[in-house]
């Protein structure tokens, strides 16, 4: 999985395990991942605006979000990878204990997965 779309499962509701619904701890934590995008947009009206809209309707708004996060750096901001990692952890222990939401830091960038 690649760092966008780490960051969008992270982002989206019920994000991992939507039959069971997300559990206290993972909507702290994605309230948090939120919290510092929303931070890194800076007053970007329309990024806000697309990250909103994704929470509601992330089928529609899944383009549009992708573009902003990587258009604004949000996607190279190790700190927020790693929050976005930790959401999916608490979402999915399963897949996370199976490397599939493993970050590294890497000289050129950041490796997610295998």
């Amino acid at each position: 999985m690649d760092r966008i779309n780490l960051l969008l499962a992270a982002l989206a509701p019920g994000a991992a395990n939507p039959a069971e619904g997300p559990s206290d701890a993972v909507e702290s934590a994605r309230a948090d991942l939120k919290g510092e995008v929303e931070r890194h947009f800076g007053g970007r009206v329309e990024a806000k605006t697309a990250l909103e809209r994704y929470a509601e309707k992330p089928d529609v708004e899944r383009e549009r979000l992708k573009d902003l996060l990587d258009s604004t750096g949000v996607v190279e901001d190790f700190a927020i990878v790693a929050a976005a990692q930790n959401v999916l952890r608490l979402a999915d222990p399963e897949g996370a204990a199976a490397g599939k939401y493993a970050v590294q830091a890497q000289p050129l960038g950041i490796t997610v997965g295998h």
